[in-house]
């Protein structure tokens, strides 16, 4: 009847946001997992290696206090640029997210606006 033919629409609709959104997460997915695991590995590494000077400062303080500070002030800048691009990183991620929500957005605003059309053909013929 006419009613399933607008389910029958609005379903159609729901599948395609629903495949178009997996589509979207399959492709960039993996992609961002891997992009957070390098960045996770990187910032281990970094982490063990300020562990490595802070193991030798005792030695560096009074031998080369000046190459001490430089040293120390290197690894902070890497750190803190570290976090910058970990925070760049889930910058972009909420932005594929937001890409997705707004393709997901659209598609059900089309959906809507088919049944709606598809009411007022029938509407028009009765």
């Amino acid at each position: 009847s006419k009613q399933e033919k607008v389910d029958g629409e609005l379903l159609k609709q729901l599948s395609f946001i629903r495949e178009s959104s997996e589509s979207l997460h399959y492709q960039y997915g993996p992609k961002i997992q891997k992009a957070a695991d390098d960045q996770r590995d990187l910032y281990e590494k970094l982490n063990k290696r300020m562990a490595e000077v802070e193991d030798s400062d005792h030695l560096q303080d009074e031998t080369l206090p000046w190459f001490h500070f430089i040293r120390q002030l290197d690894v902070e800048t890497k750190r803190k640029e570290h976090e910058k691009q970990l925070k760049e990183q889930e910058e972009a991620k909420a932005a594929a997210m937001a890409v997705l929500a707004a393709t997901a957005v659209e598609e059900a605003g089309k959906a809507v606006e088919a049944s709606h059309k598809i009411n007022a053909e029938k509407n028009e013929q009765n």
